[in-house]
């Protein structure tokens, strides 16, 4: 009577265990591939570097293009940060130049505002 006892604890275990085995592959089930949608959303540094460099340097048109061609969201966050750094570049450039030196003389809050 005690091994028949014993043997169904066993059984029962095993089938507990195996249950809750089955249980936690059907909430968790295993990944064999690494093609997240999401995460191929969210880009890298290089991406973000490099639309960083063209809306840099190539001013609106590199903005425009790296934007476009870019789906990843470092991507489209390098642009704009690219084209930000881009117009203060440009703002200085027009400030420190002696071509408008008669525009904005004596009016240094105006240029607070235009780099702000």
């Amino acid at each position: 009577y005690d091994e028949a006892e014993k043997a169904k604890a066993a059984a029962l275990a095993a089938a507990a265990a195996e249950t809750s085995q089955r249980i936690q592959e059907e909430e968790c089930p295993p990944r064999d591939d690494f093609n997240d949608p999401d995460q191929l959303r969210v880009g890298n540094d290089g991406i973000f570097m490099l639309a960083f460099f063209m809306a840099f340097i190539f001013n609106w048109l590199g903005f425009c293009l790296s934007f476009c061609i870019t789906n990843t969201i470092a991507g489209r966050y390098g642009a704009i940060c690219g084209f930000g750094l881009s117009l203060i570049k440009w703002i200085l450039i027009v400030r420190f130049s002696d071509y408008f030196t008669g525009y904005f003389n004596g009016q240094y809050w105006l240029w607070w505002i235009f780099l702000v």
